[in-house]
């Protein structure tokens, strides 16, 4: 797919998600809750990769709580240079705003995570298509970070319906790093 494409995509879908109201978001981000914390990645995994989401993503700060609570390992991503390096937090105090895009994430002092350990992550992303690939900020921080030989965790989404790309696409990129699963409204 182009860039040009993928940047439209981007826009459109955006925008999208700015739209959707107060309400909606409540609603749909408790069904997408409820449904991850009772399923079997929630209960049979230990340490959870996952990102603080944005305003307009699917809320994380309420799964990140109820992982704590359950005794999970949460790591979230800091970003270094163009890279993304995950530090283990044991509550969302462990997390600042010290970057560009306004992005909690894990003091610079955390520990490390050893990503061979981590169970499962759960990646953001603007868009999807019925063919689980995704469409992300626009960065490549996140598949990058995928195309490390040394990480094999399960690629999780949680996305809102309206996220779904409706267009034809040909999704060919070898850049591109599809995901797994998907959670959804």
């Amino acid at each position: 797919m182009s860039q040009d494409i993928k940047q439209q995509l981007r826009k459109k879908y955006l925008q999208i998600l700015k739209n959707i109201t107060p309400g909606q978001k409540k609603q749909w981000d408790e069904a997408i809750y409820q449904t991850f914390i009772n399923s079997k990645y929630f209960a049979n995994n230990q340490i959870f990769a996952l990102y603080y989401s944005l305003p307009y993503e699917v809320n994380t700060t309420k799964i990140i709580t109820a992982l704590l609570n359950a005794q999970k390992k949460v790591v979230l991503p800091r970003m270094k240079d163009n890279n993304l390096e995950f530090f283990y937090i044991n509550s969302l105090s462990d997390l600042i705003v010290d970057n560009q895009w306004k992005i909690y994430q894990p003091k610079i002092d955390s520990q490390i995570a050893d990503l061979t350990k981590i169970d499962l992550i759960i990646l953001p992303l603007v868009a999807y298509n019925s063919n689980y690939n995704r469409i992300g900020h626009g960065q490549g921080y996140y598949d990058r970070f995928l195309g490390n030989s040394d990480f094999s965790a399960v690629k999780l989404v949680l996305a809102y319906k309206v996220q779904k790309i409706t267009e034809k696409l040909n999704f060919n990129d070898n850049w591109d790093i599809s995901f797994d699963i998907l959670i959804t409204n």
